[in-house]
């Protein structure tokens, strides 16, 4: 973390920071409101882990994300056209069931919700309407008897051609005599027709668009850093090497012992100050620190971690595990020193 401290925003990232509001909760925290506009990733990395307030200086504690609500919205639009059939299908296939929506702000895909159908009369026409009746076992006189006029549906046609041909027949003195006749009575008048209509088709899209920059507000919440721990008392353990005769080898090998033994320091806060109560060593695979068996009281239940600033360099943000009794607190090695509340 200690690497991207006081680091500024990258030139051309965002169109940021509309609004910045600072105040303080209580004595050891504030709080630091910013707006934010597009690029939310590069941002989150970009956040200022350390401040400074009043003389006082603050590390970050806890940030949150709360969504502006006109990131989104509800769009209605239309489309109108003149086609030749009023059939849902056939609308559809015109028009499409979803529309692509792109503004100036905002893009996203509207569905087809409702469509109003508006007939249009493209005028009328004369034709001639044809009617053709069958006949059969007509005989002479109904032939010549055919109606010249015939009511139909409540129109009248007219009689235009008759076209007949022989039904039963007789044979007399070896010739064929027509008895009955049977044929088709055409008859024809002239109707008005209306031309075919046109359909003015009103359809109605609608759907949730989300804006192409969108605005976050981030609430910074920033804890004030104590300054590191004055021992007042100290455990002190006998690290004396028997006196005895060792090869080059061993030295070397005793010298790794008591630099890698003891890579951190743990303090309780007290009245009078902080007071060391335990040297641990710490790794990756050995990240617990047991502090039941520590009976100090204290009001305000705090500890701090030291560890070398080599340690540190090579284990940045390490997950540190600390138990007092039934409590167990994660805490993230994100500096040389780092302070916490054990509850």
């Amino acid at each position: 973390m200690e690497g991207i401290i006081k680091k500024g925003l990258v030139t051309g990232l965002l169109v940021m920071c509309l609004m910045s509001n600072v105040y303080a909760t209580d004595s050891n925290k504030i709080i630091n409101r910013e707006i934010l506009k597009s690029e939310e990733s590069t941002f989150i990395s970009s956040i200022q882990q350390k401040i400074e307030e009043n003389n006082s200086k603050y590390k970050l504690f806890n940030y949150s994300k709360q969504e502006d609500e006109k990131n989104s919205k509800i769009v209605t639009t239309y489309k109108k056209d003149i086609i030749k059939s009023n059939t849902k299908e056939d609308i559809i296939a015109h028009f499409g069931n979803s529309l692509d929506y792109d503004d100036e702000e905002y893009s996203g895909t509207l569905a087809l919700k409702d469509y109003d159908v508006k007939t249009i009369s493209n005028g009328k026409y004369e034709a001639i309407d044809e009617k053709k009746i069958n006949f059969s076992r007509y005989d002479k006189n109904d032939l010549d008897n055919i109606e010249k006029e015939k009511t139909i549906n409540g129109i009248t046609y007219y009689l235009i051609k008759v076209n007949w041909e022989n039904d039963e027949i007789e044979n007399i003195d070896g010739q064929e005599v027509p008895l009955t006749y049977k044929g088709v009575m055409i008859y024809q008048t002239v109707v008005i027709k209306n031309n075919p209509f046109s359909y003015e088709i009103t359809v109605t899209y609608e759907g949730n668009v989300s804006k192409k920059d969108p605005v976050y507000l981030y609430t910074l919440e920033y804890e004030k850093i104590e300054k590191e721990p004055v021992v007042i008392e100290e455990e002190t353990k006998d690290y004396t090497v028997p006196t005895t005769i060792i090869s080059g080898l061993g030295i070397a090998l005793i010298f790794v012992y008591f630099i890698g033994r003891s890579t951190a320091r743990i303090y309780v806060k007290t009245d009078n100050g902080f007071k060391l109560i335990k040297v641990v060593r710490l790794s990756k695979k050995h990240n617990f620190i047991n502090l039941s068996n520590y009976k100090h009281k204290t009001v305000t239940n705090m500890f701090a971690i030291k560890t070398t600033n080599r340690f540190y360099n090579k284990n940045k943000n390490m997950l540190i595990k600390v138990k007092k009794d039934k409590v167990t607190k994660n805490v993230y090695l994100n500096n040389v020193y780092i302070d916490f509340i054990l509850d």
